[in-house]
C-alpha cells in the first residue's frame, strides 16, 4: 500500500539518508509550488527521472516570479538550510511571505476562509 505521493518526497528521503522534521517544511513547499505553478516541483511521469531531478536539478521558478517565493526557501535540498530548519514553525512565520498575517488571529481561528465548500454530508467527500 502505498502511503506516501513520491512527488512530495524530499531528497534525504529519496536517498534513504537520516532525516528529521524539515522533511514536512520540503513536502509544504512542494504543495506550495504545485498550488502556484500547476504541478509538483520537478514533476516527471517517470519516478526515476523524477527522484534523479528532485535530488540533483536545481529547482527552475518561472522567468516572472520572484526568487524569493517561500516554496524556493522550503525547497532548499540541503536540510541543514532549508527553511524551518534552525526554528521550526517560528522561522516559517517570519518569512517575507507572510509579513501581512495576522498569526494570532490564524491561532485564534478568526479569520475567515476565502473558500467553504459546500457539502452535503460530511461522509461524503
Amino acid at each position: 500500500m502505498k502511503l506516501f505521493s513520491s512527488q512530495y518526497l524530499a531528497p534525504e528521503m529519496i536517498e534513504k539518508r537520516a532525516y528529521d522534521k524539515t522533511v514536512d517544511w520540503w513536502c509544504l513547499g512542494s504543495v506550495l509550488y504545485e498550488i502556484l505553478f500547476g504541478l509538483p516541483p520537478f514533476y516527471d511521469k517517470n519516478i526515476s527521472i523524477m527522484y534523479h531531478s528532485i535530488c540533483n536539478e536545481q529547482l527552475v521558478l518561472p522567468t516572472n516570479i520572484n526568487k524569493n517565493k517561500l516554496s524556493s526557501f522550503l525547497l532548499e535540498k540541503d536540510q541543514r538550510i532549508r527553511l524551518g530548519s534552525k526554528d521550526d514553525f517560528k522561522e516559517i512565520k517570519r518569512h517575507p511571505f507572510f509579513a501581512q498575517t495576522d498569526w494570532s488571529m490564524v491561532e485564534n481561528k478568526m479569520i475567515k476562509p476565502p473558500f467553504v465548500p459546500h457539502l452535503v454530508s460530511w461522509l461524503v467527500c
